[in-house]
């Protein structure tokens, strides 16, 4: 072991990580394979990069198409006024509104919200 150094041999530190597989490397191995991950590393990010913008690009589509993505309001526009108005009255406490319309408080106060940016 004084050429090499193993890892994930019973006396080392890493054999908590549960490596499944032992492997033993010199210094003169271990440059050379982190040299051949700084050359590669360009490609994963262009590759990243790649994939962003196909997605970005499949997203505008759909928008296009009238597809907006994400998840479905409980609500229709109508109810959420409703609640809006229930709790600016402030007659109605907070917990009575989100029971009357079975919405967690929450998505009540995210609805006053977006109505007061309108």
């Amino acid at each position: 072991m004084s050429a090499s150094k193993c890892v994930g041999d019973s006396d080392s530190v890493l054999t908590d990580i549960r490596l499944s597989n032992a492997f033993c490397f010199d210094n003169k191995s271990f440059k050379t394979f982190a040299g051949d991950q700084k050359s590669i590393a360009p490609h994963f990010l262009m590759h990243s990069n790649l994939i962003q913008e196909r997605t970005m690009t499949g997203l505008s589509a759909a928008r296009a198409r009238g597809r907006l993505g994400g998840r479905p309001k409980i609500l229709n526009a109508d109810k959420q006024q409703l609640a809006v108005q229930l709790y600016e009255a402030k007659k109605t406490s907070v917990k009575i509104v989100c029971e009357m319309l079975e919405i967690s408080k929450p998505t009540l106060y995210a609805y006053i919200r977006a109505n007061a940016k309108r």
